[in-house]
């Protein structure tokens, strides 16, 4: 497993407190990142959530798609070639980019180049944060904040 030494965590505030906007900014942000050709890896917290974010990366858009698989249709030894991933117990693995929706930080928060948490403004979202933020800091990460506006 490769381990970076520079993990740099984004952290991107909405001004919304829907969990639509999470959803929604996490189909963009993926949908930037895949277009600069990176790979990502999104991780969830139930499989309840990984279903309908896939759903989602189907319809967030009427002009696009974004290639993805769910972490258990790459079951039965099939190798994907799929540069999104979502999954609720994610591995872990080479990617460039793992954006994290789950209420925890990752385990391997090292081998992870960069890492993206995306916030509303429910206060009880913003303190899972928090925790997150903590953990980040005590870790090493170089960590960015970016308040986002509505859109």
């Amino acid at each position: 497993m490769t381990t970076t030494d520079n993990t740099q965590v984004d952290f991107y505030i909405l001004q919304d407190q829907s969990q639509r906007s999470i959803w929604q900014f996490c189909c963009r942000l993926t949908e930037k990142a895949w277009k600069l050709g990176n790979s990502v890896q999104i991780r969830t917290n139930s499989e309840d959530e990984t279903q309908h974010l896939d759903e989602l990366m189907w319809t967030y858009a009427d002009d696009s798609f974004l290639p993805h698989t769910k972490q258990g249709d790459m079951s039965d030894g099939a190798v994907t070639h799929a540069p999104i991933v979502l999954g609720h117990n994610m591995p872990g693995g080479p990617c460039d980019l793992l954006i994290n929706l789950a209420s925890s930080s990752p385990e391997q928060i090292k081998q992870y180049p960069r890492i993206a948490e995306i916030l509303n403004d429910d206060e009880t979202i913003k303190q899972l944060g928090r925790e997150r933020y903590s953990r980040y800091k005590q870790s090493g990460c170089s960590v960015q904040h970016h308040q986002i506006g509505s859109k």
